[in-house]
């Protein structure tokens, strides 16, 4: 039975992508979804180019800039990256202070703070998993 539903979906996605890509391949939703399909494959830097392009045809598409934080995030923690994906987090709340994501943008911007503080790369990583652990946040998917 579940088999038969992941199938049934399955065509009725790529049906629906298929006809999304012939008849408007370069908006801001395609680029959007090649995004997200390099970002499952873990091409953090393939998916934020094709969020940032998606940003430059729609900038007031909804979840966008918190969907860019995120893959930022995924591919460095260094400074700049954290600068960056505060200030596209801080975008999304800009847009819709009452979007769905905006409690998981107020965890990611914990999670930046978090790893701004000076340690080492281990004891950053075990501050980082044990906050996530006691706000509950460990095992919630968004």
């Amino acid at each position: 039975m579940l088999y038969t539903a992941y199938r049934t979906y399955t065509e009725l996605a790529a049906q629906t992508l298929s006809h999304l890509a012939s008849i408007s391949p370069e908006s801001a939703q395609m680029h959007r979804i090649l995004a997200q399909a390099q970002q499952s494959q873990d091409d953090f830097t393939g998916a934020i180019a094709q969020y940032r392009k998606a940003l430059e045809l729609d900038p007031m598409l909804p979840g966008l800039h918190f969907e860019l934080a995120q893959a930022i995030l995924a591919k460095s923690t260094d400074e700049p990256s954290r600068q960056e994906a505060e200030k596209e987090l801080q975008q999304s709340l800009v847009e819709d202070p009452g979007d769905a994501n905006g409690e998981y943008t107020e965890k990611l911007r914990g999670c930046v703070r978090i790893l701004k503080k000076p340690l080492s790369i281990m004891r950053r990583l075990f501050v980082f998993s044990r906050t996530l652990w006691k706000r509950g946040w460990l095992w919630e998917r968004p």
